[in-house]
């Protein structure tokens, strides 16, 4: 009996027990079965969210190792974004080519000014840039004296950049102080210059100069002539206080008295030295592509930027006259009275030439290039098809297109430029 009831005993035990291990086996494998499932939809997020989390990770590493180096050029155009961890090697920084929208154009009579103030009038309109214009519609000079604030207009309220003074491209003479408080630090002053006796020559007939020599002068060669022979004889009898003498000069802020007798020959080699100091280049207007092309580099424009139509040249030149080589003697007597002109010529035809050895021996491609492009655009524009123009990618220059639009730019002369202007920054 007593050994039956053990029996049932361990019968009960072990059949609560068998049943206790079954529920915990069970609550096991529903657990199992529970964290298997809580275990994919943590994977299947962890997929989702890693992307997510990489890309911030990313964001917070980089905006924690890189320092940013901002170069904005004034006319807000283009800014360069350099991170400061990486290193530029000299080769990388030689060629770093920053824009620059801010020109200072000294004119000076009969040197294909013209030219370079159509190039710099259609930039700035295309680059929504501030060209200064005169006080008073329809003035083609600012001032023939030292350029003055109230001889020009400033922005209006309404345009994008307020009180910001991009370009000056109308006749003033230069005055550094004057200027440099005027127009940005960015700014490059440019001038262009010519043979002394090659502009005179154009100066004389296309101004009409014979009218203001007493003595009965008749229009031609022959009072030209006249004057060269002897041109102290006939200087104290003009009837005007037109320039005749070391005109280039003039403008370019030389002391009056210096341009009219050279007294001391050091002193005018100091001012061209200064000179030289302040101008970040001198075009040369017997080489004008040349030159373009320099100014191209230097203001880290681009091919379409520099783009004249080849009739401008004609008001650079003797107009109705054949002309012919001066007797040496007549180039001499011109010479005397000029010499500060010949100096300032001469020395910036050197410097030229020494900063295109400087650009490297591909140089004479890209002028090439320039000189085909010039071409085309020229015979384009001379159609009367309405289809554009499109110059593909090349070496020299990104694809580009040219319409019938650019080509009225390229023949608008001073007062349309100045109308045109006035309207987009006032009306």
């Amino acid at each position: 009996m007593f050994k039956t009831l053990i029996v049932v005993v361990q019968r009960f035990t072990l059949g609560r027990s068998a049943m206790a291990m079954n529920r915990r086996r069970s609550s096991a494998q529903r657990l199992m079965k529970s964290m298997e499932n809580r275990d994919v939809r943590v994977a299947v997020l962890v997929v989702l969210l890693l992307p997510v989390m990489t890309v911030m990770a990313l964001y917070l590493v980089l905006s924690r190792e890189q320092a940013v180096l901002q170069t904005t050029v004034h006319g807000g155009l283009t800014e360069h974004v350099f991170p400061l961890a990486l290193t530029i090697s000299e080769e990388e920084e030689e060629g770093l080519c920053i824009l620059n929208t801010d020109a200072v154009f000294i004119q000076t009579p009969a040197c294909g000014s013209e030219v370079v103030q159509s190039v710099l009038f259609r930039f700035g309109y295309q680059k929504d840039l501030f060209v200064t214009l005169p006080v008073r519609p329809g003035n083609p000079s600012i001032g023939s004296g030292d350029i003055l604030p109230e001889d020009f207009l400033h922005p209006s309220v309404n345009f994008s950049r307020p009180n910001q003074l991009n370009i000056l491209a109308h006749r003033a003479r230069y005055n550094k102080d004057v200027m440099r408080k005027m127009f940005p630090e960015t700014a490059q002053y440019i001038t262009i210059l010519r043979q002394p006796l090659r502009r005179f020559e154009t100066d004389f007939f296309n101004s009409k100069m014979y009218r203001y020599l007493s003595e009965g002068s008749q229009a031609g060669a022959e009072s030209l002539q006249d004057y060269l022979d002897d041109p102290k004889y006939w200087e104290p009898r003009k009837t005007t206080s037109y320039c005749t003498r070391n005109c280039m000069s003039a403008v370019l802020g030389f002391p009056l008295d210096e341009t009219m007798n050279m007294r001391d020959t050091q002193a005018t080699i100091d001012v061209i030295k200064q000179l030289d100091s302040d101008l970040a280049l001198v075009l040369i207007y017997e080489y004008l592509d040349q030159s373009l092309v320099l100014l191209k580099r230097h203001m880290c424009w681009k091919v379409q930027d520099i783009i004249y139509d080849t009739r401008f040249l004609f008001f650079s030149k003797v107009r109705n006259f054949d002309y012919r080589p001066r007797p040496e003697d007549l180039a001499e007597n011109f010479r005397r009275l000029n010499m500060v002109d010949y100096l300032l010529y001469e020395h910036f035809n050197r410097t030229l030439w020494a900063k295109i050895a400087e650009e490297g021996p591909e140089f004479d491609e890209e002028v090439d290039c320039y000189r085909n492009v010039l071409r085309k655009v020229s015979q384009y524009c001379r159609t009367d098809t309405n289809k554009t123009a499109i110059f593909r990618k090349h070496k020299w220059h990104e694809k580009f297109r040219v319409n019938r639009d650019m080509c009225k730019m390229l023949l608008r002369r001073t007062e349309e430029w100045d109308g045109f202007l006035r309207r987009r920054y006032y009306v």
